[in-house]
């Protein structure tokens, strides 16, 4: 039997989306580590499972399961949000806004602007209260550690050299690897901004998670009564919003970012059931 499946990308962050009710066969890692596979699957960073939402979720419209490429469960990003929420409003699910539930908690996604291919989501997240100083950088803990660190410019002589020193500080042991990001601080306010991968090494696509970390940055160094703060890449524009109590903890964030439909699919799950060594064993 044929499952239908929608992949989805959120500034360059890709994923494959399905209903668990539609598909059939167990949902096992080597099933979603196929799936997600570039060559042998469909090819995704990245599997979101829509679910019935739990009685302990009151007001979810449905549960947004989140799987890596490996086949392994882990807590749904914010990109991956995102596209959750474009796609509930392209099967018309909740309207523009809803309120979905997730492994970390509720989280609530307001389509800003769509149509049938793309749209830009004001997505939920969680609180912060966990940071520290790094020589040139702050460290924000967003579930895992992003380092921000101001550069006038982008030189990528500059970039790599600073990567390193990331690389080799003591932070990036203690936390088990940083994602770093570099801003520069454009005239207008605007943060440029530029990723890399958790082990410092390669260019990365900025996420939801990414952008929180600079707008936080910027807000204790450089715009300490702005609560909105504008972000952007060479291809996307961002913006993030939050609410900073007294005691420093910041509440009530969101992140607003891009999203696009790139195509739909059916396929027979069931190609993906055996393993390349069973298959030549059963021939």
């Amino acid at each position: 039997m044929k499952t239908k499946f929608f992949k989805y990308h959120a500034a360059g962050a890709d994923f494959l989306l399905a209903d668990r009710c539609e598909i059939r066969d167990p949902l096992t890692v080597d099933l979603v580590a196929m799936l997600c596979d570039r060559h042998k699957g469909i090819g995704a960073g990245g599997m979101i499972v829509l679910e019935d939402a739990s009685k302990d979720a009151p007001g979810a419209a449905f549960y947004a399961r989140y799987y890596r490429p490996d086949g392994t469960e882990i807590t749904l990003p914010g990109n991956a949000g995102w596209c959750v929420g474009l796609t509930a409003r392209h099967r018309g699910i909740g309207g523009d806004a809803l309120c979905f539930a997730t492994s970390s908690g509720l989280r609530e996604a307001t389509v800003i602007a769509g149509d049938d291919h793309r749209g830009r989501v004001r997505l939920s997240m969680p609180d912060v209260t966990v940071w520290e100083f790094m020589t040139r950088s702050l460290i924000v803990d967003l579930g895992e550690s992003h380092c921000v660190e101001f550069l006038k410019q982008f030189s990528p002589v500059e970039i790599e050299k600073r990567l390193g020193v990331i690389r080799r500080s003591e932070q990036f042991s203690v936390h088990g690897g940083i994602v770093p990001n570099f801003v520069d601080l454009l005239s207008d306010g605007t943060l440029q901004v530029q990723s890399y991968d958790r082990s410092a090494v390669l260019p990365a696509p900025v996420t939801a998670e990414s952008t929180v970390a600079c707008a936080l940055a910027a807000n204790l160094l450089c715009f300490p009564d702005r609560t909105t703060v504008h972000l952007q890449t060479v291809d996307d524009r961002f913006s993030v919003s939050f609410e900073k109590s007294a005691f420093g903890r910041y509440e009530k964030i969101t992140a607003e970012g891009p999203a696009v439909r790139i195509f739909e699919c059916e396929v027979d799950t069931e190609n993906f059931q055996v393993s390349d060594s069973q298959f030549k064993k059963n021939n």
